[in-house]
């Protein structure tokens, strides 16, 4: 956005500049807007490969592992939800 600014651009030309770049990127846009992505076959089989495993190896823990991955999973998520109440 700065370089627009220095360009000597508006603020909304800046904007809707930053968010295409940001865009083309695949990072989250300053106006919050959703892009979806396009998810191709081979990325379906990868995620469901990947999601096959995960469940392989979680069925192949002992309870020590188990717990200690949900301690883990709980922390994350408590993570996330702290981070986003700081914004």
């Amino acid at each position: 956005m700065n370089e627009a600014f220095e360009a000597g651009k508006n603020k909304s030309v800046a904007e809707n500049l930053a968010n295409s770049k940001l865009t083309q990127s695949k990072l989250k846009r300053l106006d919050g807007q959703i892009v979806r992505s396009v998810v191709t076959e081979r990325d379906q089989k990868v995620r469901t490969m990947e999601d096959e495993l995960r469940a392989r190896f979680r069925s192949e823990m002992t309870a020590q592992e188990l717990e200690q991955l949900e301690l883990s999973e709980e922390h994350d998520k408590n993570g996330r939800k702290a981070g986003k109440a700081r914004k």
